[in-house]
């Protein structure tokens, strides 16, 4: 019971965490865009998109010391919430270390291909890391973001803030 406390504690930082990035995001962008549809693909893009157009305005967030660790709370709280699936792959792929295997040690070859989403195990120094990524992802925030600041745009933001955009 401990553990699901945990990973649902995780689960709801984490997505309050992304609803305050989006809507800081949104605000930024209103300042120099107002119609609709970069906004509505802000709150529909993927971490990985977001984290590609705050590149685009020079804050290179996946350079960071943090942002493997945000990447690892993304997927840990998309195998709790999903189960089995394309974040479980990447999670055993990319941060096994959020994964517990059980049979390890017991000889038999294989056993980390069983490890399935009831495998995911976060310790309190690992939800501690979660909440200072967090915090060092805050105090990274610049002051504000441009239109004229953004060096390459990424082809989903481009498309959404190009002149053929009708909706409003």
């Amino acid at each position: 019971m401990r553990d699901q406390t945990r990973l649902s504690v995780i689960a709801g930082m984490s997505h309050e965490w992304e609803k305050q990035l989006r809507d800081w995001l949104v605000r930024e962008i209103q300042h120099w865009h107002q119609r609709d549809t970069p906004i509505a693909k802000v709150w529909s893009a993927d971490f990985g998109k977001i984290a590609d157009l705050l590149g685009s305005f020079g804050w290179k967030v996946k350079s960071t010391d943090y942002f493997t660790t945000l990447d690892a709370c993304r997927l840990v709280v998309n195998v709790q919430k999903h189960g089995d699936g394309p974040s479980l792959k990447d999670l055993k792929l990319n941060y096994s270390e959020y994964l517990e295997d059980r049979l390890s040690g017991s000889g038999l070859p294989g056993t980390f291909d069983l490890v399935d989403y009831t495998n995911v195990k976060v310790s309190d120094d690992q939800f501690q890391a979660f909440s200072d990524a967090i915090v060092a992802f805050w105090r990274g925030v610049p002051e504000s973001v441009s239109g004229n600041q953004m060096a390459e745009v990424p082809k989903w933001f481009e498309k959404a803030i190009s002149d053929r955009d009708t909706q409003r």
